[in-house]
């Protein structure tokens, strides 16, 4: 949670056993909208002065008791590693990810966390994945160029992963979607992590989470 002693200007510090003093730590994360605020500008994490934190691309303030899911993983990790787009693999909007545990692998659940690392480019745009000729691509939805240098941590089917699609059905609000999955449904105290996946429609904002009435929302 975003706390007046841990928030400064557009980040908020993590304090925890599991990232302190852990640079090499790979961080995860997704707004989790709780009792609010909302928190509408597309996120990273940097490690910076022993702790790493989660911060908005466009650095405006950061809202304070903005809420965040956080998962901690290493590259020991199975599925777990970084992801940086160069002039070798950026087209426009979209940087294409080629490594062995995303190639040939169309029916993959990725999710992905923006990185601000060592190369510090920002990229203030609401991000997705998709799969297209034998390769998952990272593109940001609002058509952005891509900047070189851009980090992503990206893990791969995560063993409670799954694909969601927003339906009639689903989307009892204009801007939610309801999940129903034996993962997520009645456990308020799951920690959701959500990355949009691009077949055929464009959603060019962040997006969050939400607990209510006994399941989970983006």
């Amino acid at each position: 949670t975003a706390t007046t002693s841990n928030t400064t200007n557009n980040y908020t510090l993590i304090n925890h056993g599991r990232t302190n003093g852990q640079p090499n730590k790979i961080i995860f994360v997704t707004h989790d909208y709780g009792s609010g605020p909302y928190v509408k500008s597309p996120l990273g994490v940097w490690y910076t002065n022993g702790k790493w934190s989660i911060f908005q691309q466009d650095r405006t303030p950061l809202p304070k008791n903005a809420k965040f899911n956080v998962l901690v993983q290493t590259t020991a990790d199975r599925g777990v590693f970084i992801h940086k787009a160069t002039q070798n693999n950026i087209g426009g909007h979209i940087t294409t990810i080629d490594a062995p545990t995303t190639n040939g692998t169309p029916n993959a659940n990725i999710i992905v966390t923006q990185h601000w690392g060592a190369s510090r480019a920002y990229n203030n745009h609401p991000i997705g994945v998709y799969y297209h000729g034998g390769k998952w691509r990272i593109f940001n939805q609002d058509f952005g160029k891509m900047p070189e240098g851009a980090m992503f941590n990206i893990m791969v089917n995560h063993t409670k992963s799954f694909q969601h699609t927003a339906t009639g059905s689903t989307m009892k609000m204009g801007h939610v979607t309801n999940l129903n999955h034996s993962n997520t449904n009645n456990a308020s105290n799951a920690f959701v992590f959500v990355t949009q996946c691009w077949t055929s429609v464009y959603n060019p904002h962040p997006v969050g989470v939400w607990y209510s009435g006994g399941k989970w929302t983006v």
